[in-house]
């Protein structure tokens, strides 16, 4: 015979049960995109490029100093 109360009952198996739920629909949110940044259109991406080709060349001709590079970050999104 069981020396287990037979009311008790254990509850880490549910509640297991219930993180290992939580944690695969934030999996599945997390790969599916739900909470990435959506992505710039074509027209804005051009018209970035062109500005930046803008400043350039005027920083050419007035001969100031080229700035400094941006510090790359992580996209942890790819």
């Amino acid at each position: 015979m069981s020396t287990r109360a037979a009311g008790l009952r254990p509850a880490w198996g549910t509640t297991a049960f219930f993180v290992g739920v939580i944690v695969l629909v934030a999996v599945t949110l997390h790969i599916s995109g739900t909470f990435a940044e959506p992505e710039k259109s074509a027209a804005a991406t051009i018209g970035e490029v062109a500005a930046e080709i803008r400043e350039s060349a005027r920083r050419a001709l007035s001969d100031d100093p080229s700035p400094a590079p941006a510090p790359t970050s992580r996209d942890w999104d790819a």
